[in-house]
């Protein structure tokens, strides 16, 4: 699943636990391992870009010269910016092909 070198594969549970400041129980608590918290996260930006992109396909969201309306191309830029970090461990190397299909 995950390739040589992977971001991901250089991350452990007490790098998550200190840099949210909590314990490892707390981690253990809520997600089984690393990969169950991937998946949450996965979920949750997919839900977000959904709910950004929906837009698009409503007809006010085109100008009278056919383009798309700047503020729904900036609201999808920002939650593209804003989980950046997350999106690349998403589609680096082999790790999670799906979610280039999602």
């Amino acid at each position: 699943m995950l390739t040589n070198g992977s971001v991901l594969s250089r991350i452990t549970v007490d790098d998550i636990c200190e840099g949210a400041g909590i314990h490892r129980s707390t981690f253990y608590r809520h997600y089984e391992d690393i990969y169950s918290l991937l998946e949450q996260m996965k979920a949750e930006l997919l839900s977000e870009l959904r709910a950004v992109l929906k837009p698009f396909g409503e007809p006010d969201a085109v100008d009278e010269e056919g383009h798309v309306k700047r503020k729904l191309l900036l609201r999808y830029f920002h939650v593209c910016r804003w989980h950046r970090n997350l999106i690349l461990v998403l589609t680096e190397g082999n790790i999670e092909n799906s979610f280039r299909a999602d």
